[in-house]
């Protein structure tokens, strides 16, 4: 071999060994690209829309930019990272077939599609990971990245823009989309407890008022066998003894039946009456005030507020599908929906859950169904006519059942503590396998 041939072949081996270098070096550069897509589309997909606001507000100059571009239009910009990820995987693959085809043709094909894979889902994996340990830093950073990129992809990503927006439109809107917005802020307002800059007050205040759009009146009504209601008929001076036991300011008031509603007692018309004249004969149908706001069970707690507002109204009275009187509701149990329980002068404290050495529990027997079974961890399957414990019980037995009665459901015993003819008010609860009630650290049962 002549020193010309040599030379030409070393050339040729340079030649080569340059080509492959820059394939494998573009192959891993192409498959890191489309790694850092595939990062930020998982990122900026996961993190909800209202925490992507608060960054955006706090963020300043360029990171600030990035995401309100974000925000103005995501489809957008997903849409171009995909076309992103899809053209960096094909140029991978393309790049490796290249580098290793001088050297097997036969398995230039092969090799490139195995290649691809590894070398695209390790880099995606890694920078995955990396950018899960600070979304919130990552989000901005990875906006500002691409940009470039988007702009470059802009022409080829437009039909998949373009087929987004019409979906969108065809699609419609759905409840469970609301829910999830829900979803999130409940996710932010725990994370802002956790972290300290939100008080346990607050946070409870303002999940309260997230969850007050879906409660109905009859979720937050006195229920009828706790009213104290007023016959018309009633003198003036009895009115006034029961208006000094009860401490109430407003009453209904009803004639022959507790659901032929007429009108509303004011404890200060009473009073003012008792200032001017004898009250001697007088019956308190004479001084009762109409019309009385009759609302349905169903009727939306927060439609319920703005119409009471609106008429200046301080109680309504809910009816049920049949036009019997279900109970009542105030403006103070609505806000207490919002603000937690007020207290004044008149109301007495009293603990609706008293834990008994015995390992069971005593409860008031008007707690919520739904709330006693989230206490206890079970999930009730059961449906019926019934909001509370009592009416639950109840609507079990058939009746209302004697002090003593006892009742077996769920792995545990009810006892009925105290009742009359009307209502049940304490019942006693106990675990059927012994152990205490509510179950400390143990997995919540399930009811049958």
């Amino acid at each position: 071999m002549s020193w010309d041939q040599l030379g030409q072949e070393l050339a040729l081996v340079m030649e080569t060994q340059t080509a492959m270098a820059a394939h494998w070096g573009g192959a891993v550069f192409s498959a890191l690209l489309g790694s850092v897509f595939s990062a930020a589309t998982v990122t900026l997909v996961a993190m909800p829309t209202t925490r992507l606001t608060v960054l955006r507000d706090d963020a300043q100059g360029a990171h600030r930019d990035a995401l309100n571009r974000y925000l103005k239009n995501p489809i957008r910009i997903r849409s171009r990272w995909l076309v992103g990820r899809v053209a960096c995987t094909a140029m991978t693959a393309v790049l490796i077939g290249q580098a290793i085809l001088p050297l097997n043709e036969g398995w230039a094909l092969p090799i490139a599609v195995l290649g691809t894979l590894a070398t695209y889902g390790l880099l995606t994996e890694v920078t995955t990971s990396l950018v899960r340990r600070h979304p919130s830093k990552a989000a901005p950073f990875l906006l500002r990245l691409l940009f470039p990129f988007e702009m470059l992809l802009a022409p080829v990503a437009w039909p998949l823009e373009w087929i987004a927006r019409l979906t969108g439109k065809l699609i419609p809107h759905r409840e469970e989309d609301a829910r999830y917005r829900e979803h999130e802020v409940g996710l932010l307002l725990e994370e802002g407890q956790r972290d300290g800059t939100l008080e346990e007050e607050r946070v409870q205040m303002l999940k309260n008022m997230l969850e007050f759009e879906d409660l109905m009146a009859v979720e937050v009504m006195v229920p009828r066998t706790s009213v104290t209601a007023i016959d018309a008929e009633t003198t003036l001076e009895e009115a006034l003894r029961v208006i000094s036991s009860k401490g109430h300011s407003r009453y209904p008031v009803y004639r022959e039946s507790v659901d032929n509603i007429i009108g509303l007692l004011y404890a200060k018309d009473l009073f003012r009456v008792v200032e001017d004249q004898n009250l001697q004969g007088k019956k308190v149908g004479e001084i009762v005030r109409t019309p009385v706001n009759f609302v349905p069970e169903a009727k939306p707690v927060s439609a319920l507020l703005r119409e009471m507002r609106a008429r200046r109204l301080h109680m309504a009275v809910v009816v049920d599908d049949y036009g019997g009187v279900a109970g009542i509701v105030t403006l103070e149990d609505i806000i207490e929906e919002i603000i937690g329980d007020i207290r004044d002068e008149h109301d007495v404290e009293e603990d609706p859950i008293v834990e008994l050495g015995n390992g069971g529990m005593l409860v008031d027997a008007a707690m919520a169904i739904d709330d006693l079974s989230e206490m206890l961890g079970t999930e009730f399957a059961e449906e019926g006519d019934f909001v509370s414990l009592g009416g639950w019980i109840i609507h079990r037995a058939g009746r209302v059942p004697e002090p003593g009665a006892e009742l077996e459901a769920w792995g545990m015993r009810f006892i009925v503590r105290e009742a009359d003819e009307r209502k049940i008010s304490k019942v006693e609860i106990h675990r059927k396998d012994g152990q205490s009630v509510p179950p400390r650290a143990q997995e919540p049962f399930v009811a049958t």
